[in-house]
């Protein structure tokens, strides 16, 4: 079994510019080869060149603004077409890819989830443009003999129901079961579905601050309060960790909590 950072890689992290996803993107950076690629994808394109910044000086890195809730699949080529910049897909030893970006509304119960618009794009974002996208890094790499790696960031609320949170549970329950179906489709690619904890993020703290569920809202405050959370940089150190031992069955859950006390 090849090691996933054994060689020259081609990684694109999605969701990249804050959170769990920048600091995936960064932990992962610090572990690749010299002359490895790495596609950054996000919104925020500003905060992603900064993270490129800081990232070794051997890797050759692209970073690109993306809104997953509006993007093409021409777009999404097109940026996997412009990271590799001419280069063979079969120059590389791995092909990463990590899906991260995520959108959540804490506010509004099932029955205010009346607009197709706004069930469009929050599934574009949380789900449909991770599976569009996995096709085409999958189609990119198919003929070159490249080890390939997939990384799906699940959350609790795919597992789970909650109040107020009825279409992230959704979309992340559908992509959970999208990547378990693809790992038996494609045994050749090792698919690992990672939950991450509950982190020290921006969007913990959206939760926190927008929740109108009380009961999560009093969760998040204790578990601030008795440092009980994780930073994404440890989280992230346990993806590497977990990626690199690779002791899970393809399409499986790996549960960071499960393996850490904070």
């Amino acid at each position: 079994m090849s090691e996933i950072f054994a060689g020259k890689a081609f990684l694109v992290v999605t969701g990249a510019s804050r959170g769990i996803g920048r600091a995936i993107a960064e932990k992962f950076a610090s572990h690749l080869k010299n002359d490895s690629k790495v596609l950054l994808m996000a919104r925020n394109l500003e905060n992603l060149e900064k993270i490129a910044d800081g990232m070794p000086r051997g890797l050759i890195i692209l970073c690109k603004s993306v809104d997953f809730g509006q993007t093409t699949t021409k777009e999404l080529q097109d940026a996997l077409n412009d990271a590799l910049r001419g280069e063979k897909p079969e120059s590389f030893n791995q092909a990463i890819i990590v899906h991260c970006a995520a959108v959540v509304d804490y506010t509004r119960t099932a029955n205010d989830l009346t607009d197709f618009s706004e069930w469009q794009t929050f599934f574009n974002v949380n789900m449909f443009s991770s599976a569009v996208l996995n096709g085409l890094f999958m189609k990119t790499f198919e003929s070159s003999g490249v080890k390939k790696y997939v990384v799906n960031v699940c959350s609790y609320w795919g597992l789970t129901p909650d109040v107020y949170v009825s279409s992230y549970c959704a979309a992340k329950a559908a992509k959970d079961m999208f990547f378990k179906s693809f790992a038996l489709e494609n045994p050749d690619v090792s698919v690992l579905n990672y939950l991450p904890g509950l982190v020290d993020t921006e969007m913990l703290h959206d939760a926190y601050k927008k929740s109108k569920s009380e009961e999560l809202v009093t969760r998040i405050k204790s578990a601030l309060e008795n440092n009980t959370v994780s930073t994404p940089e440890k989280t992230a150190e346990c993806l590497v960790g977990v990626l690199k031992q690779q002791n899970y069955k393809s399409g499986d859950y790996v549960d960071f909590q499960k393996l850490n006390t904070v």
